[in-house]
C-alpha cells in the first residue's frame, strides 16, 4: 500500500507540475491544428465524386505524385482530408470514395474524360 501510496503522490506532483507549466507558459501548448482556412471551394457546378474521381486517379499512378516533406508517399486518406480542407468540400470516407469511383460500371472516368478534352481542344496562345 505504501508503494501505491508513493507512485499515486509522484502522479500529484507530475500533474501539479504541467498545470504550472500550462498557466506559466500558455502559448506553448495552444495548437495550431485548424488555423488553415482556405479561400477556395469546389464547386456547385461539379459533383465532389468528380473531385473524388480526380484523387484516385492520383492515388492509382506509380509512384504517387503527392508525396510528404520527408519525401515519403502520402496515403490515400492523407491526400483526401487536404483536399477537404483546402476546397471545403466534405467527400467522405476514403475507403467509400476509391470503392464508389472504382467500381463504377457507366462514365467510370466521366469528369477526366472532360478536362482532357478540355485540354486537348483548347486555344493554343
Amino acid at each position: 500500500m505504501l508503494n501505491y501510496a508513493i507512485k499515486a503522490e509522484q502522479l500529484l506532483k507530475a500533474e501539479n507540475k504541467i498545470l504550472y507549466c500550462i498557466l506559466r507558459y500558455p502559448e506553448q501548448f495552444i495548437s495550431n491544428d485548424d488555423s488553415f482556412t482556405s479561400p477556395l471551394f469546389w464547386s456547385k457546378n461539379y459533383p465532389a465524386i468528380c473531385l473524388s474521381e480526380l484523387l484516385c486517379g492520383i492515388n492509382l499512378l506509380g509512384p504517387n505524385p503527392i508525396v510528404l516533406a520527408d519525401g515519403s508517399e502520402a496515403s490515400f486518406n492523407q491526400i483526401v482530408n487536404v483536399f477537404e480542407k483546402m476546397l471545403n468540400v466534405k467527400l467522405g470516407d476514403p475507403q467509400d470514395i476509391k470503392r464508389r469511383v472504382l467500381n463504377r460500371k457507366v462514365h467510370i472516368t466521366r469528369f477526366t474524360d472532360a478536362l482532357r478534352y478540355a485540354l486537348q481542344n483548347c486555344e493554343k496562345k
